[in-house]
C-alpha cells in the first residue's frame, strides 16, 4: 500500500487483477480525509501488486569502487587465528592481474597493494613512523572490505568503527564493486599547471647552471691568489666539466618519459667523459712542457702532479656547492624564523607561508573590499602579561573584541569540526 497527501480532491482509478477472473476490475481509490491542518487535506491509498514488491525489496545496495588511500580490512592467514588475523590497511596500488583468467563475476581481475596500519588501540589506526619499517601486503580486490573510517587529528591516525564484543573493524560494505569497477580513473591533467612547473623547471635549471658558473670563477680566482695562474687555470678547467655535467645531466632529466628517453640518456652519459679529459689535457700539458715538466717522480701521479690532480677535481665538484646552499638555506631561514620570539616570529612564519602560498601581499593593505577580519596576536612566555595586555587593549579601544574560545574537553565535537 503506497499513501500520498494532496491538498485537492480528486478521485484516482486503480486497477486491481480479479483472481477470479482474467479480466481486470477497476475500482476508485479510496480516499480519506484529514483535519491535522487548516486545510482538507486527504490520504491516498494505492494498491502495489507483491511481485513489484518483492522486486523493489531485491534491489541491493550499490557498492563502492575502490581507491588509492582507501582504509580497508583484510586478512591475514599466518595470524595464527583458523579465519585469520584481521588486519587494516590503506591501498596504495591497483594493477590489473594478467596471469590468470577473469570470471564473470568479476574475480581475479584486479591486484591490490597496501600498507599495514598500526592499531594504537580504542578503534584508531595510524600509518607506521618513518623510522619503522613499512609493511605492504598484495590481495585480490575480492579479499579485501571498505572500511569507513575518519582522521582524527588530536590522535593523529584514523577512527574505524568496531564490532561489540569482538573489537574487529566494520565494514561499510562487504566487498567492493567487482563487476563494473573498470581500473583507477584517470586524473584530469591541468595544463596551466603542467605548464607552470615547466617554467619553475627551467627556471631552476639555469639559475643551478649559473650558481655553478658563477662558484666556478670565484674558486679560480681564490686558487690565483693561493697557488698561481697554472692551479687556477686547471681549476677553471675542472669548474668549467662540472658545468658541462650539470648541462648533460639536464638532457637526461628533460627526455625522461619521452620518445626520446633512450637517446637523453645516452647522450647525457657523455657527462662522465669530462673530468677525465681535464686529467688528459693536463697530462698532455705536462708532456709538451719538455724540461718544464713538473711531473718528476713515477707512480700513481706520474702524468699529473697531486697539486694538480686536487685543483681539477676541485674545481670539478664546485658544481656541488650551490645545491649545498640551495638545500641549506630554507633549514637555515627556517631556523632563523623559530628563533625569533612571540608575535614577531609569529608574523614571520605567516608571512612566509602566505609567500609559499603565492598571495600578493600587496593585497593585504587594502582592507577596504577584502571583507576580512584583521586578529591582533598576543603570544609570549607564561607570566609576561599578555592577559593583563589583552584586557588594557579591551578597555581603552573599541575596535578589540574579545575572540570566543572552543575548549578540546568541554566541546571535543565542535572543536574536531572547526
Amino acid at each position: 500500500i503506497a499513501f500520498t497527501t494532496s491538498t485537492t480532491v480528486n478521485l484516482k482509478t486503480v486497477a486491481v487483477n480479479n483472481p477470479a477472473t482474467t479480466m481486470p476490475r477497476y475500482s476508485p481509490a479510496r480516499t480519506l480525509y484529514t483535519h491535522t491542518s487548516p486545510t482538507l487535506t486527504k490520504l491516498q491509498m494505492a494498491y502495489i501488486p507483491p511481485e513489484d514488491a518483492e522486486k523493489a525489496n531485491k534491489t541491493k545496495p550499490k557498492l563502492p569502487q575502490p581507491k588509492i588511500g582507501d582504509v580497508v580490512r583484510y586478512f591475514d592467514m599466518d595470524g595464527g587465528l583458523a579465519e585469520g588475523e584481521v588486519l587494516v590497511g590503506k591501498i596504495s596500488l591497483i594493477q590489473p592481474i594478467r596471469s590468470e583468467p577473469t570470471s564473470e563475476d568479476g574475480t581475479n581481475k584486479w591486484l591490490i597493494e597496501i600498507n599495514e596500519m598500526e592499531d594504537v588501540g580504542d578503534g584508531y589506526y595510524a600509518d607506521y613512523p618513518s623510522r619503522k619499517r613499512r609493511k605492504s601486503a598484495l590481495r585480490k580486490l575480492e579479499e579485501i572490505a571498505p572500511l569507513p573510517a575518519s582522521f582524527v587529528r588530536t590522535e593523529d591516525a584514523y577512527k574505524v568503527p568496531v564490532e561489540r564484543g569482538t573489537n574487529r573493524p566494520r565494514p561499510s560494505h562487504a566487498s567492493y564493486d567487482l563487476i563494473g569497477y573498470e581500473g583507477p580513473a584517470a586524473v584530469p591533467i591541468n595544463q596551466d599547471v603542467v605548464k607552470a612547473d615547466g617554467e619553475n623547471y627551467g627556471k631552476i635549471k639555469f639559475e643551478l647552471i649559473r650558481n655553478s658558473a658563477i662558484a666556478g670563477a670565484a674558486g679560480a680566482i681564490v686558487a690565483q691568489l693561493v697557488s698561481g695562474s697554472d692551479i687556477a687555470v686547471i681549476y677553471a678547467a675542472g669548474a668549467f666539466a662540472g658545468v658541462a655535467y650539470l648541462f648533460f645531466l639536464g638532457i637526461k632529466t628533460d627526455t625522461v618519459g619521452s620518445a626520446d628517453a633512450k637517446l637523453g640518456s645516452n647522450v647525457s652519459n657523455l657527462r662522465f667523459v669530462f673530468p677525465g679529459l681535464v686529467l688528459v689535457g693536463v697530462a698532455l700539458n705536462n708532456k709538451m712542457s719538455g724540461d718544464s715538466n713538473p711531473v718528476s717522480t713515477p707512480g700513481l701521479f706520474s702524468t699529473v702532479t697531486p697539486q694538480q690532480f686536487g685543483a681539477a677535481m676541485a674545481g670539478f665538484l664546485t658544481y656541488r656547492v650551490p645545491l649545498f646552499v640551495s638545500q641549506l638555506s630554507p633549514v637555515i631561514s627556517e631556523s632563523a624564523t623559530e628563533m625569533i620570539p612571540g608575535s614577531a616570529g609569529m608574523a614571520v612564519r605567516l608571512a612566509q607561508d602566505a609567500k609559499k602560498r603565492g598571495v600578493d601581499m600587496s593585497l593585504l593593505e587594502d582592507k577596504s573590499a577584502d571583507g576580512l577580519t584583521t586578529v591582533f596576536l598576543v603570544c609570549g612566555p607564561e607570566a609576561t602579561g599578555k592577559t593583563t595586555l589583552v584586557n588594557k587593549l579591551l578597555e581603552s579601544d573599541s575596535r578589540f573584541v574579545r575572540p570566543a574560545l572552543v575548549d578540546q574537553i568541554e566541546d571535543g565535537v565542535k572543536f574536531e569540526r572547526l
